[in-house]
């Protein structure tokens, strides 16, 4: 939200994330629902990698996971809506979602890292 009142985007995320499911109107409530949705997608298979393949450069796995499924949904969106029910967004603004995709993949890899590895350390 901050990147449109900045002037940076044109839309914010909660706008973006309301378009893929109404599809011609944004609505910040549903955008707020499905990004948790989508941010609760990203901590569960982040958990789950952790198991798999270990807890070694943690924030940078989780940056990388968040760039991937960023990656992925702006591809999902790029095809499925924009130009057809929204017109195409600047430049400036794939770049403030992609700064904000690594913004949330480092917070989400130093709370992983706080909160779930160093108490699992502790207790073992």
């Amino acid at each position: 939200m901050v990147t449109k009142y900045m002037g940076l985007s044109k839309y914010t995320l909660y706008q973006l994330d309301s378009f893929a499911v109404t599809g011609n109107r944004p609505v910040p409530v549903i955008g707020i629902i499905v990004s948790s949705i989508v941010a609760g997608f990203i901590a569960f298979v982040l958990y789950y990698g952790i198991n798999k393949v270990g807890s070694d450069y943690l924030i940078l796995k989780s940056a990388f996971l968040s760039l991937f499924v960023w990656a992925v949904l702006e591809f999902f969106l790029t095809v499925t809506l924009e130009g057809k029910t929204f017109p195409y967004r600047p430049v400036s603004g794939y770049l403030a979602e992609f700064l904000g995709a690594i913004f949330f993949g480092v917070v989400l890899g130093l709370a992983f890292k706080r909160y779930l590895i160093e108490t699992t350390v502790k207790t073992k």
